[in-house]
Order: structure tokens, then sequence, then C-alpha cells
């Protein structure tokens, strides 16, 4: 991918502050915690909602990392993606369903919106 990770890296995971608020929180190499997001008290989303959020957004790092494993296992078989070395902005195939995730990929990472 063209973009480089800006993420905090690590395993993100959920601490409940308050009944029905969430952290989501990263410990870096040095064990220094870093809070991610919080979910807070919210009248109009009940606890399992809101714990649903706070679970998708804790896994994100994951999702991105199978994605993109995902994708340069699709992209081995295609002679486009292996001359071009999976650049997202010269493989730009219409008919290419992993174009698309591709894309995907390099917006979470900070590119175009």
């Amino acid at each position: 991918m063209t973009n480089e990770t800006k993420h905090t890296p690590g395993k993100w995971y959920i601490h409940e502050r308050y009944p029905n608020s969430y952290a989501i929180i990263a410990d870096d190499a040095d064990g220094v915690r870093t809070n991610i997001a919080w979910l807070g008290q919210s009248a109009d989303k009940s606890y399992d909602e809101n714990l649903a959020n706070a679970r998708l957004i804790s896994k994100a790092p994951e999702l991105l990392e199978a994605l993109e494993m995902l994708v340069s296992r699709e992209c081995a078989g295609c002679e486009i993606g292996k001359k071009h070395k999976f650049n997202v902005e010269i493989c730009s195939q219409i008919d290419c369903f992993t174009f698309e995730r591709k894309q995907l990929i390099a917006r979470v990472k900070g590119g175009n919106e």
C-alpha cells in the first residue's frame, strides 16, 4: 500500500469506565496507556449498542490487518498487481473488486477521503 499506517499501534482493548461508558485503550511498547476513543453514556443508546460500538472500534487495527492480508493474497495472482507492487494509484482496473478494497485501506491510512 502506498500510505503508511499512522494510527496507534498494538492491540486496542475496551475499558468500562462507568456503566454504559467505555474507553478504547492501547498500551505502547513502553507500557504507556493511550486513550483511543471514548464512548460516553448516552440516553439514546442502549448498553448493548454502546458495547457493540466499543467492540467494533477496539478491533479496527485487527480488521485493517486482515483486509490488507486479504488484498495482498488476492493480488498475488494478478499480473498488474505483481508488476506495480500493488500500488493503488497504478493498479486501478475497473473490474477489479480488490481495487475498491485497496482504496478503502488507503483512506483508512490517511489517503484521499
